[in-house]
């Protein structure tokens, strides 16, 4: 009787091991470093990696310079080419990143790291496919920090965490900040350059002027 007790008593401190064996969580994906030196944080998104941050670079790939466009007339006026600015007023965070136009987004000498692109129309249909109706509620920031209040449903479960930047008038040059996230796409329609727009409803890819400027989060390459 002895012997049966002690059998049951270690038989349950085995099950009680077995419970409390933590579960195995997946290695999070590795920061991406850009040319100027720059580290980001990156997201798995369903089969998809995306960087958590706003790029930063002022150069290409291949190690030539993005035109700075401080003026509004160099914003605005010819030659109406790749260019890059930083936000207005300045020192208002380095989280919003740098300012790119059109023209940055789709130009083959690509602005995003080695091994990573600026993403498609394509990519955001796989992206919003992945969701499903939880819309943009896990890719945008919680809280109110740069949201207005109350950002209701913003759940950030995916760590993308989307918030609201300063875009660049494509007439003027103006700088205004945003209710929302755009980020550009490299998908050209027509004279346009397609851009996603995540704000309180559903994600959905819009067209903009090529001399319209906002900021840029990359996609990395699938191996």
């Amino acid at each position: 009787m002895k012997k049966l007790f002690v059998l049951l008593v270690m038989a349950g401190a085995l099950n009680a091991c077995k419970k409390d064996k933590p579960t195995t969580v997946s290695t999070p994906p590795t920061p991406v470093t850009d040319i100027d030196g720059n580290t980001y944080k990156t997201v798995k998104i369903g089969t998809q990696v995306w960087m958590a941050e706003n790029l930063r670079t002022t150069h290409y790939q291949n190690g030539e310079a993005i035109t700075l466009k401080k003026t509004d007339a160099e914003w605005t006026t010819a030659p109406l080419n790749a260019g890059y600015c930083d936000p207005i007023p300045a020192g208002i965070g380095t989280e919003y990143g740098k300012i790119y136009n059109g023209y940055a987004a789709i130009d083959p000498r690509n602005i995003a790291p080695k091994g990573w692109r600026v993403p498609t129309q394509a990519d955001v249909d796989v992206l919003t496919a992945y969701l499903g109706d939880k819309g943009s509620n896990p890719l945008r920031e919680k809280g109110t920090a740069h949201w207005a209040s109350p950002n209701t449903g913003a759940t950030n479960s995916t760590g993308f965490t989307a918030f609201p930047c300063p875009y660049r008038n494509d007439v003027n040059g103006n700088f205004s900040l945003n209710a929302y996230e755009t980020l550009w796409l490299s998908t050209v329609q027509g004279n346009n350059v397609g851009f996603i727009y995540i704000d309180l409803t559903p994600i959905s890819g819009i067209p903009a002027p090529k001399a319209y400027g906002c900021s840029v989060r990359c996609i990395k390459l699938t191996p």
